[in-house]
């Protein structure tokens, strides 16, 4: 199969309600969709999606990468077979020097290629593995009580684990959050907790004992300096999940801390598909679960996480819940996730498209 072209169209979404990273607010999800073609007639799209606050890459340097890699893509071979849950990216001429954000969207790009393709076996085994639905960590945001209301209703709809950012007000309300949270969503519902480093281990400590009764699945990122996770989970015997830590330090050294029990994998920022998935498969070595997750990507993202997540994560609830936040998408129709799940299998069925008012096809700037 040979590459005939590679496109980049600008997006820029409303959000439902405003996200706030590292105290920045969103009002808007911005990004670039990347268009790839063969010579087969099939078509994949990729999401470049870096997340301002977290992701070390500005957007519009994504989009001066993706334009130098334009020209040399474009007439390169690449087999049908190719999978990046089966193998590393094929030698595409300067993708080694990519960001991750722009990484994770040129291996979804030609993912979907192959997949459109269709008679390859790649795409068949891959399809196979797209039968289960994908379960999501409802996440939940707002007042106290909107926050109660949300665990509430989510579990009700179908929801199997919802998660609850903690860290950003008083030990006592935290605290006092969580089990209001564990109350409403009764004992089958799995209780997430992330606190995006916020305490010291003396307040993480704290917290840990005040909420043991509540049975917390896992706590992301406790404390301000993720030396002291053994002795947290030593103290209070909460399990805890790596997030910003794996971009870090060294995976096997981080997988030994007494206390660990999960990994969130964020595609966009751990250098794509391939290496999350790599990831995810040392985690499972370690006995630890892998918990795939978004960085507000659009439609085109989720659909690609929501495959990885069906291929690494299994049954385990994910983080892909994101998505609510968007007021409309590049894709159509939305993705449905109100049951607490995403069906793969109606995915296949009705592939998704892409909502073309939405974006904006971008030339290279001249300098």
């Amino acid at each position: 199969m040979r590459i005939t072209d590679l496109g980049i169209f600008g997006y820029r979404l409303p959000l439902i309600r405003p996200v706030v990273i590292k105290g920045q607010s969103l009002l808007t999800r911005s990004g670039y969709l990347i268009r790839m073609t063969s010579d087969r007639g099939a078509t994949g799209w990729g999401d470049i999606a870096p997340l301002p606050g977290l992701s070390p890459e500005k957007l519009e340097d994504t989009r001066d990468q993706v334009f130098h890699l334009r020209s040399s893509i474009q007439e390169v071979e690449v087999p049908e077979t190719w999978s990046p849950l089966m193998g590393d990216l094929p030698p595409l001429p300067h993708t080694s020097d990519c960001s991750s954000a722009v990484r994770f969207a040129i291996e979804l790009a030609l993912w979907n290629l192959c997949l459109d393709t269709g008679r390859s076996s790649a795409a068949h085994n891959d399809k196979q593995s797209f039968r289960q639905p994908v379960f999501l960590n409802g996440l939940l945001t707002g007042t106290e009580d909107e926050i109660v209301n949300q665990a509430s209703q989510l579990t009700r709809s179908g929801y199997r684990a919802v998660k609850v950012k903690v860290g950003g007000k008083l030990l006592e309300e935290d605290i006092r959050l969580t089990l209001n949270v564990r109350e409403v969503i009764g004992n089958e519902t799995l209780l997430r907790l992330d606190a995006n480093r916020a305490w010291s281990l003396e307040d993480a400590v704290w917290f840990g004992r005040a909420v043991k009764g509540s049975n917390v699945d896992y706590i992301e990122e406790p404390l301000a300096d993720p030396a002291g996770m053994a002795t947290f989970f030593a103290a209070c015997d909460l399990p805890v999940a790596l997030d910003e830590s794996l971009l870090e330090y060294p995976f096997e050294k981080l997988a030994k801390i007494q206390g660990i029990k999960a990994i969130v994998l964020k595609p966009t920022l751990l250098g794509g598909i391939r290496a999350s998935s790599r990831l995810a498969h040392k985690a499972r070595q370690f006995g630890l679960q892998p918990v795939v997750s978004s960085s507000f990507e659009t439609g085109v993202g989720i659909a690609g996480l929501a495959r990885l997540a069906a291929a690494v994560s299994r049954d385990i609830p994910v983080g892909l819940d994101t998505y609510r936040w968007l007021a409309t998408d590049v894709v159509l129709p939305m993705i449905e996730t109100q049951k607490g799940y995403i069906d793969l299998e109606e995915l296949e069925r009705r592939p998704l498209g892409i909502n073309h008012p939405l974006l904006e096809e971008l030339t290279p700037i001249q300098r």
